[in-house]
């Protein structure tokens, strides 16, 4: 988006997408360096000076392609008593095995399911679920801390790790932590 524009400078309009959509990667184009600072109110991905080389611009694009990627949505369908229930990936907190049925615990509640774990593991490791026990499946995009053998939701849950999935679940927390953070 360029700063200088015909009806509305590129900040107003910035801010105002901001009030509708958080999640919109914004890359301002100008002349003028003094705006940088101010990007950073709208958060600004980049900010790029005129004139524009096609590799500071290949970079920029390619940096918020990334971004927009770790963003993606993705779901998964799962059966329940009378039907069936789309949750986000992203939505779901853990996943407990209790006898022949899962439990998915998410943003919109709880949901029992048949199947099993082995099975829903394979499904969902790609998408940073890791098997923290025999019983539970976690999604390390939830995870906020661990401590005293428990990994600490953003819920406010904590679901037990056994001893030995302790050391595999802190480096694969590890791991998740660093990709997201670059």
């Amino acid at each position: 988006m360029d700063i200088e524009m015909q009806y509305m400078d590129g900040m107003t309009a910035a801010e105002h997408i901001r009030k509708q959509d958080q999640e919109v990667v914004i890359i301002f184009i100008t002349y003028m360096s003094q705006y940088a600072i101010r990007g950073y109110a709208v958060e600004a991905l980049d900010y790029i000076l005129k004139p524009v080389s096609y590799f500071a611009f290949s970079q920029r694009l390619a940096r918020a392609i990334h971004r927009m990627k770790k963003r993606e949505h993705k779901s998964v369908i799962i059966p329940v008593k009378g039907g069936s229930v789309r949750l986000g990936i992203q939505s779901i907190y853990y996943i407990e095995s209790q006898g022949h049925d899962l439990i998915y615990y998410a943003d919109s509640g709880a949901y029992v399911a048949p199947g099993t774990m082995k099975q829903t593991e394979q499904t969902l490791r790609p998408h940073h679920f890791f098997r923290g026990s025999k019983w539970y499946l976690i999604n390390l995009q939830q995870v906020t801390g661990f401590e005293e053998g428990n990994a600490h939701l953003k819920n406010g849950c904590t679901v037990p790790i056994s001893r030995g999935h302790r050391k595999e679940f802190m480096e694969a927390l590890a791991q998740y932590w660093t990709e997201v953070m670059k």
